[in-house]
């Protein structure tokens, strides 16, 4: 990578870095039966995503390229339209976004520092990892110090236009304990553990773990919990394998009107609008 684009980058990520509210709907779609999405452009979102596991095909700008089950990184600038027919190549197939709010004249979209598309990406697991973890920190909607690193971190780790082996990178700064509550929480969102037992899961003084949590996330465990629900929610959603009743039982509510109650407080639209034409593409 040049110097210029160097700087580009930086540049991009001392942005973000102060205003933080940059950062749009980050989020992890499981593929399941498929994803049909119409092409569509964004007039001042820079889109961001890595498929894993996926075939099928996307549309961009009217161009249709095929996705052949490799991990693929795509970026799609201002103004680029694009659309998807994808379907699982293996078990697990998924794909990770976020969109970010930019100016046309940025360096960083001026020249163009993404790869517009890479497929078959080399050790792309450590951005996987990492946008794994920005779309954890961002459940709770909450702007923590915490988010912000993870952001920048995948920014550092997408490659580029003459890079395409993703580096590995070495992180901390993320609470262990925190990070085992997380993963009770998520492995049990039919009915999310109460603090006491997160604490007691990991070893710590509930104060402890609920001062901690919040540091990281934000919010509560509690709070942490329900958004994580509402993102379970959208998946189940999102890949049609379920229908809304399915999914309300799948997230233990006792009925589809106490699931559709909460959905829409939460997203503003039913599950059945939801499933039809789902947001984060």
């Amino acid at each position: 990578m040049t110097d210029a684009d160097d700087r580009a980058l930086f540049d991009l990520c001392a942005r973000v870095a102060r205003r933080p509210d940059r950062l749009i709907e980050p989020g992890r779609t499981l593929v399941g039966r498929g994803i049909a999405i119409a092409e569509h452009r964004h007039a001042t979102w820079l889109q961001l995503e890595v498929a894993l596991g996926c075939a099928g095909h996307w549309l961009v700008d009217g161009r249709r390229m095929r996705a052949d089950g490799r991990a693929s990184a795509l970026a799609f600038a201002p103004g680029i339209a694009h659309g998807y027919g994808l379907e699982p190549a293996s078990a697990g197939a998924e794909v990770l976004n976020f969109k970010l709010r930019v100016s046309r004249r940025w360096p960083a979209i001026t020249r163009g520092i993404f790869a517009p598309a890479l497929h078959g990406v080399i050790g792309i697991e450590p951005l996987a990892t990492a946008l794994r973890r920005m779309v954890r920190l961002s459940s709770a909607g909450a702007v923590t110090p915490a988010l912000v690193a993870a952001l920048i971190e995948v920014l550092c780790l997408w490659p580029r236009r003459d890079r395409v082996v993703v580096a590995v990178a070495e992180v901390d700064g993320i609470d262990a304990r925190v990070e085992r509550a997380m993963a009770r929480i998520d492995a049990h969102l039919a009915r999310p553990p109460e603090l006491g037992e997160l604490a007691r899961h990991v070893g710590v003084s509930p104060r402890h773990l609920a001062r901690r949590f919040a540091a990281l996330t934000g919010a509560s465990p509690r709070a942490w919990a329900d958004a994580r629900r509402v993102a379970r929610a959208r998946e189940l959603l999102t890949q049609g394998r379920l229908n809304v009743t399915a999914a309300a039982e799948a997230l233990g509510f006792a009925s589809i009107h106490a699931f559709s109650r909460w959905f829409h407080r939460r997203v503003g639209r039913s599950p059945s609008a939801f499933r039809e034409r789902p947001s984060g593409f």
